[in-house]
């Protein structure tokens, strides 16, 4: 399934975005503190590269797939993230 296609500005490089998926999973170590860890796997096709295109770009012509893993961690002390007010300092 096609998600989305893009191209240059030139009209000369194409990339079809050919899907993917993503996990997201959110845990509490606190009472103000949460782990997020995420998992993004991405398949993507680059075609009709221009011939004065640089050699980086050149290279990453075909089909490729990405996978990554990333985790944040974040404290937060607000009592409410639309109207926030500060319950303590850090």
């Amino acid at each position: 399934m096609l998600s989305s296609i893009k191209q240059s500005v030139n009209g000369r490089i194409s990339v079809v975005d050919l899907g993917g998926l993503q996990l997201k999973q959110v845990i509490p170590i606190g009472e103000y503190s949460r782990l997020l860890a995420s998992y993004r796997l991405e398949f993507k096709d680059i075609y009709d590269v221009g011939f004065f295109a640089s050699e980086n770009i050149k290279d990453q012509e075909g089909t490729s797939t990405a996978s990554s893993i990333t985790t944040s961690y974040s404290y937060n002390t607000t009592d409410n993230r639309l109207d926030p007010i500060l319950r303590e300092q850090i």
